[in-house]
This record gives structure tokens, C-alpha cells and sequence, in this order.
């Protein structure tokens, strides 16, 4: 049983988010690889929970990563509360979540193939998430 416990923490996954008020980029990193992907865009609908606790279900996540939008001086905006309550709105699906700066990330991506920018924006805000982690961690050592 131990070894179930053991592999199941191996294989479980952390998904980042990137919301917006018309798509959802999603991001995963494998625990122990710590390396963030783009995964997919979703469409911000009525489901979206429901779509999210499918992804999650099928990557084994049961972290959310969801990035912050603030405006340049670090204070919230309309859209940082927006974010909050989507934010709660996973944890009151059973969903543990970590909220991470954004930092303009959308911008940092090269816009020009629209498919993807939201996934990969989700992928940069994961990847600050792991690197900050990371790093956390090094220095409680």
C-alpha cells in the first residue's frame, strides 16, 4: 500500500491557470520534474469548473496554480478580484490553490499564434510558481 501512496505522489501533477474573461490557458508540471508545459486553452464558460475538475482528473492535479493580475504599482484591480473569486471558486471544489504574480506574462509571449499564447502564459505563471517554490525550499534547508 505504502508503494500506491509512494507512486500516486510521483505521478500527481500541478495544473497553472491563466484566466481570462474568454479563455483559461492550462499548464501542468509533473511533481519531481518540475517543469511547466503548455497543456491546452479552454473556453471561460459556463462549465469551466466543471471542465477544470475533468482536466484535473485526468493529470491527477490537485493544485491549481492561478495567476494574479495586478496593475504596475502591486495594487488589485477589478480583474485581480475577478481572479480571487474564480480562485475560491476552485476551492470550494476540493481544489488546493496557490495564486502567483503574473506579471504581465501574456506580454512576455510571442502573440502572434493566438491559439496557444494562453496556454503558454499559464506555462510562465507555473513556471515562476515552481522556480519561487524552488527556491522557498533551498533556503529552509
Amino acid at each position: 500500500m505504502h508503494q500506491t501512496t509512494q507512486r500516486q505522489k510521483i505521478m500527481s501533477s500541478i495544473l497553472g491557470l491563466d484566466y481570462g474573461a474568454k479563455r483559461v490557458g492550462v499548464a501542468i508540471a509533473h511533481r519531481g520534474v518540475n517543469i511547466a508545459s503548455p497543456l491546452k486553452t479552454i473556453e471561460n464558460s459556463g462549465s469551466l469548473i466543471d471542465d477544470l475538475v475533468n482536466i484535473a482528473a485526468q493529470e491527477k492535479a490537485r493544485l491549481f496554480v492561478v495567476g494574479l493580475p495586478r496593475n504596475l504599482d502591486g495594487d488589485d484591480t477589478e480583474q485581480t478580484r475577478v481572479v480571487r473569486r474564480f480562485a475560491d471558486s476552485l476551492k470550494d471544489a476540493g481544489f488546493d490553490v496557490a495564486l502567483q504574480d503574473e506579471a504581465a506574462t501574456t506580454v512576455v509571449i510571442d502573440s502572434n499564434d493566438k491559439s496557444t499564447v494562453d496556454a503558454r502564459a499559464a506555462s510562465l505563471i507555473l513556471s515562476d510558481y515552481l522556480t519561487e517554490t524552488e527556491r522557498a525550499s533551498n533556503l529552509q534547508i
